[in-house]
């Protein structure tokens, strides 16, 4: 984007025009080594036909030499023995025929390829960013007189240029006294000019433009984070950074380079989860870090409300201890409330942080009391099991045990145990193990006997019932120290609470088992006496005593007295 440029003939004579005097020279070198020929000496003698380079004659050896002009004497050709001489004279002529030219005393030669050339309209109108002025002319700048040598007023402005034969022309001459302001949008917003204070970073795609308002040759090029030009862009081109990156911006117009622009671009945001572990019953919290080399996690916050958002506390460590930080990823909590995760990173910040909240209830802790009944009674073997995070206390009579879920309870006691989660849940179970046999008294008889007397059960404790059998069949409930005065084979099943259980058992018996053939006059023709239990027989035969078998047939008449008295002292 110059205002001079320069032009370089081909091999063929043909002219070009360059941006710059090193582009044209190296167009001339290369044309030139397209003269250059080689050809091989193997000789003692040098009988090639062609004169050595003057200088480089010290360095003739056998083997391949280069032919090209002789330096200072294009019509004769010599012999070259080392490509540094060699390219010295290609560099001599590679110089002659350069010209240079500015935009308004000619029209350019063909542009050469690659070239970024821009002619001049015929308008005579010059762009640069100071105007020198040679001698010997007249010089108006809007009508006024100049008569410094360089002009650099900013902005438009016309010049009348008089010689000393009064040809004059006028120009119009745009000064530009400052580089291009450089502009970003976000998304599809608004462009905003950028300051070159500080490097920006952005987390959404970024479009690149320009603007000048004097020179519209300006341009802009952009670079990623190793320096490769992502391309060249003019006034009214924009470009847009899909991508992740660190980059750099920089325009140019004819004042020259702005500062330069660094961007830096992270699209992925760093994340956050929260879930719900149903069967740990926990809420869990995973940070996970953004793919972006370019971000790294600035502050991580955990907030807690337990009255439904009306107010909130910063977390600074989580349900297990664990430290809120930076450096820590994962967070687990196992107590019900609102909680809020807040991140930043160097993209993401105030209003752009990464925010999550979930409402969380922990589920109620789940446990089992196996063996007994809450507040029941035993004589078995207890257990008490829970998989949830709880603290459990287990007591015997009053007493701390130390007790692992499952192991099992045996020991008599009154038992409680207290199941409390960190949520605030608690449970109380209690419950006795008894395993010994209720206490019973019989009195009138002792356990298994059998009396013809009167017999009663007494039992004290607490919680016993006890139910009456006699001859087998159930009489229903028997309350203690009830006097039982009926003959039978009776039994009472004294039962606690936990299921143990006493028997007492015994007969009474007030009567003599016997069977007489009499008339209820006691009068018979002959009378047989049968008993159906042990007894000892008494015989009197009209006031005297007999012998009498039990069995045998009484047929004398007579006033007979029989007398039965069975082991119990029962008589008939």
């Amino acid at each position: 984007l110059q205002k001079e440029y320069f032009e370089s003939p081909d091999e063929k004579g043909n002219y070009y025009a360059f941006a710059s005097y090193d582009a044209a020279f190296n167009f001339a070198k290369q044309r030139e080594k397209g003269f250059v020929r080689t050809g091989v000496w193997n000789n003692e003698t040098w009988d090639t036909g062609i004169a050595m380079d003057a200088i480089d004659a010290a360095n003739a050896v056998n083997g391949t030499y280069f032919i090209y002009k002789k330096s200072g004497n294009s019509s004769e050709e010599v012999a070259y023995f080392t490509e540094a001489r060699l390219n010295a004279v290609i560099a001599e002529y590679a110089a002659v025929g350069i010209k240079d030219y500015f935009f308004w005393e000619k029209e350019p030669a063909t542009i050469a390829d690659g070239e970024n050339l821009f002619e001049f309209s015929d308008s005579k109108v010059i762009l640069a960013n100071e105007i020198e002025f040679g001698g010997n002319i007249g010089v108006l700048i809007n009508g006024e007189t100049f008569v410094d040598s360089i002009f650099d007023g900013e902005g438009r402005h016309i010049a009348l240029i008089t010689d000393s034969w009064e040809n004059s022309c006028e120009y119009e001459i745009i000064v530009i006294r400052k580089a291009p302001d450089i502009h970003y949008a976000v998304e599809d917003g608004s462009p905003n000019l950028v300051t070159f204070d500080r490097t920006y970073y952005f987390k959404d795609e970024i479009t690149l433009s320009i603007s000048d308002n004097l020179d519209e040759m300006a341009m802009f090029n952009v670079y990623d984070e190793n320096g490769v030009l992502l391309g060249n862009f003019s006034l009214y081109e924009t470009f847009t950074l899909f991508e992740s990156g660190s980059y750099t911006v920089e325009a140019v117009n004819h004042f020259g380079f702005s500062e330069i622009f660094t961007l830096v671009i992270s699209r992925d945001a760093p994340k956050v989860s929260i879930t719900e572990n149903t069967d740990g019953k926990k809420l869990e919290i995973i940070i996970t870090e953004s793919k972006d080399k370019e971000s790294t996690i600035q502050t991580l916050e955990i907030f807690k409300s337990t009255d439904n958002g009306e107010t909130w506390v910063s977390v600074s460590k989580d349900d297990y201890g664990n430290a809120v930080s930076v450096d820590r990823l994962f967070y687990a909590f196992r107590t019900s409330g609102i909680y809020r995760v807040v991140l930043t990173d160097e993209f993401r910040t105030g209003i752009d942080s990464v925010t999550e909240q979930i409402f969380y209830v922990q589920p109620e802790p789940s446990c089992a009391l196996n063996g007994v009944e809450n507040g029941g009674y035993t004589n078995g073997t207890v257990s008490f099991v829970w998989t949830d995070e709880a603290v459990v206390v287990v007591r015997k009579d009053g007493e701390v045990l130390e007790y692992m879920s499952g192991n099992a309870l045996s020991e008599d006691g009154v038992y409680t145990i207290t199941f409390e989660n960190f949520d605030g849940y608690k449970a109380t179970y209690s419950f006795t193990i008894d395993t010994v046999n209720p206490v019973v008294t019989i009195e009138g008889a002792d356990n298994g006997e059998i009396v013809n007397g009167d017999v009663k059960v007494i039992f004290t404790e607490d919680g016993l019932s006890a139910e009456l059998f006699k001859d087998g069949k159930s009489l229903g409930a028997y309350v203690s120290d009830t006097l039982i005065t009926e003959s039978g084979s009776y039994t009472i099943i004294v039962r606690d609470l936990a299921g143990n259980k006493t028997e007492a058992a015994f007969g009474i018996d007030k009567f003599v088992d016997f069977a007489i053939n009499v008339n209820p006059n006691g009068l018979a023709n002959s009378v047989t006496v049968i008993a159906n239990e042990s007894v000892t027989v008494s015989l009197t035969k009209d006031g005297e005593s007999a012998e009498y078998t039990l069995g045998d047939a009484i047929t004398v008449p007579a006033k007979y007295t029989l007398i039965l008295t069975d082991k119990l002292g029962n008589v008939a």
